[in-house]
């Protein structure tokens, strides 16, 4: 809203003291949003740090690819956190020293995760999975409702980088989801992007779909046409045929 210095409220400032009150609000929306973590600060904390907005480069890149001096790990985004929070579910084991981010599309390294892009297909999409201690085995993604599946390319080097080709899904829209996982079960924070895919994708609903029913239904016309020139060839031959 610009600067509050002359709107009659408070002075302009920063720090803690300005930034706690902020941050403590967002959190009761995230718990109101769902109940469940209140009380898990660890995987609060964690949230907040996933869905931050990025500002600048990170001071320290062989230690973390994201913190950096000024920001720390970003500027808190309150929709996003509570978006993520929605997605916490009971039903699974989180480690929040697990991580699973993407990081890039088509060549750019520099794309926001919780956020909408139209697309063109094919196209990569490219992240990091990686563990803050020794836990981690493997990233894995899925599409929409999807099962999940082993990133297809993923390099055994710092931060574990990996890349994703998607290629045939439906024009529309799609959720891309990632997520790091432990041998033991233990998975990172919920983190996707969406996509409507506005070229290059199959038109339909895939199997079923135009896409599908279209070839079929001419293949079936062919060879209808094919047997009926047969019978009309026989019948051309032998008159009696009724």
């Amino acid at each position: 809203m610009g600067d509050a210095s002359n709107n009659g409220y408070g002075n302009r400032g920063s720090g803690t003291s300005y930034s706690t009150p902020l941050v403590a609000g967002l959190i009761g929306l995230m718990i109101e949003a769902n109940p469940e973590l209140e009380g898990e600060s660890d995987l609060v904390k964690e949230i907040l740090r996933y869905t931050a907005e990025r500002k600048q480069e990170p001071t320290y890149p062989d230690l973390d690819p994201f913190w950096e001096v000024d920001f720390g790990y970003g500027v808190v985004d309150a929709y996003n956190s509570v978006r993520v929070s929605e997605m916490i579910s009971t039903d699974a084991s989180y480690d929040v020293d697990l991580q699973a981010h993407i990081t890039g599309m088509d060549g750019s390294d520099s794309i926001m995760q919780y956020y909408s892009f139209n697309v063109s297909l094919p196209m990569v999409i490219s992240g990091l999975g990686w563990s803050r201690g020794e836990n981690y085995d493997r990233t894995e993604y899925r599409i929409d409702d999807g099962d999940w599946k082993p990133v297809e390319t993923q390099e055994n080097r710092s931060f574990n980088p990996w890349s994703i080709r998607l290629s045939g899904l439906n024009k529309g829209d799609h959720r891309i989801h990632v997520r790091s996982v432990s041998s033991s079960g233990d998975e990172s924070v919920p983190n996707w992007i969406d996509i409507t895919v506005i070229s290059g994708g199959a038109v339909g609903g895939g199997i079923g779909g135009t896409s599908v029913i279209l070839p079929l239904f001419l293949l079936g016309l062919i060879a209808a046409t094919g047997v009926g020139f047969l019978i009309w060839r026989r019948t051309r031959k032998d008159p009696s045929t009724p």
